[in-house]
């Protein structure tokens, strides 16, 4: 495969259509196994006989594992090459996909999603090492847009595909589909994508040590991180507690979940696609507070139709779709921001601020379902969803000043 020249700053009108397809396939690979499996947690509780804190490990742990994984992915791409790394952790991928269909029990299942959790970041750390070998900060955040705006289309169509998988097949049938999924985007990265990394950092555990220590002095990273990071949180304490309120509490069927979930991407792909539009032209900030400003107003919203003893799948899901707006307006500029202090040290970069966002996902998710344990209300997933959106959108207003 030929190399791609790192300094060739291109703008996203340029791009080769193809590896952006690639590098919307790659990034979606963790999407999908959260996505897909969100309508099937009521139906693994109901057959290993568990509680719920327990079948929401088969989320939070998941999450855990990116985060983790993240920090040794980002040095081993600025290593050995963004390709085999990739290719490796897509294969490792299919594999425990396999595996979690055919567990006997509720450790092997929680077991192999933490292996699926692992190799899945590589997708999420590649897909924004390639974007930001190739782009600068402003037009990264733009191709940033477009590729999740592509990438929106997963959540968009996983929850009612997996619902739908599991109301015919049960919920194995969605891990195989998982695996499935796996090994043709395997074979399509093995096929399409080229190098891109042009310098080799050869990292050593104290030098590792070092290039994370040099980021996290870097006030502008800290600040991009954490409004990505807490941003995220109200995403994932949602998806950690829409399941109970939507099948417990309103009455919902797996199918039905997924299908009202679609309004959730929908609108995190125009806000996407708005990201996409507009960031070269107002800015990463502006469409960052903007972005942040609408999360808050979403929340807003639904905590006082709750209030009210308004709860039903469509006040539950509407305000949902404009905190996708919300989201998918701020967190490309959050992104792109986070990689671009440092470019020699995008791939360090990416996994160690992917780290942080999924850790900060996991963490939301298990305290959404600790609310839910002491309290069994939507309201109690709305206040750890406000908790983080205030916070991120203060962290948001930070990042201005922080970047100089």
């Amino acid at each position: 495969m030929r190399s791609v020249n790192a300094g060739d700053q291109r703008t996203p009108g340029t791009a080769n259509l193809a590896i952006i397809g690639v590098l919307i396939a790659i990034t979606a690979t963790n999407a999908i196994a959260v996505s897909l499996i969100v309508p099937s947690l009521p139906s693994i509780r109901s057959e290993f006989a568990t509680d719920l804190a327990a079948v929401q490990l088969i989320l939070s742990g998941y999450l855990v594992a990116t985060a983790i994984s993240q920090l040794v992915i980002g040095p081993l791409t600025d290593r050995f090459g963004r390709r085999p790394v990739l290719l490796t952790g897509l294969l490792v991928f299919a594999v425990s996909g396999a595996v979690a269909a055919v567990a006997g029990a509720m450790e092997a299942l929680v077991l192999a999603r933490l292996v699926q959790g692992a190799s899945s970041s590589v997708g999420v750390v590649v897909g924004r090492a390639v974007i930001r070998d190739l782009y600068d900060r402003d037009a990264a955040a733009s191709v940033l847009g477009y590729v999740t705006m592509g990438l929106a289309v997963v959540p968009m169509i996983g929850p009612f595909i997996g619902g739908t998988i599991d109301d015919a097949f049960g919920w194995r049938a969605v891990f195989l589909f998982i695996a499935a999924m796996a090994v043709i985007v395997l074979a399509g990265s093995w096929i399409i994508l080229p190098e891109t990394r042009t310098t080799v950092v050869v990292h050593t555990a104290r030098s590792l040590l070092a290039e994370m220590g040099a980021l996290l002095r870097i006030p502008a990273f800290w600040a991009y991180a954490a409004t990505m990071s807490l941003l995220s949180g109200t995403y994932f304490s949602f998806l950690a507690g829409a399941p109970f309120v939507a099948t417990e509490l309103i009455g919902l069927t797996a199918t039905e979940l997924g299908a009202f979930l679609l309004f959730v991407a929908a609108g995190y792909f125009v806000g996407n696609y708005l990201a996409g539009r507009f960031s070269q032209r107002l800015g990463v900030h502006l469409m960052l507070n903007l972005g942040n400003t609408i999360v808050c107003a979403s929340i807003g919203l639904m905590i006082a139709l709750f209030a009210a003893g308004w709860l039903n799948a469509w006040t539950l899901f509407l305000p949902m779709t404009f905190l996708g707006l919300g989201n998918g307006i701020s967190l490309p500029g959050a992104i792109a921001g986070s990689i671009s202090l440092r470019p020699d040290l995008a791939g360090t970069a990416s996994g160690l601020g992917g780290a942080m966002q999924f850790g900060t996902g996991a963490a939301s998710a298990v305290i959404a379902g600790a609310a839910l344990a002491a309290w069994p209300s939507a309201l109690a997933v709305t206040a750890v969803m406000a908790g983080f959106a205030v916070v991120g959108t203060a962290t948001g207003v930070w990042s201005r000043w922080a970047r100089g």
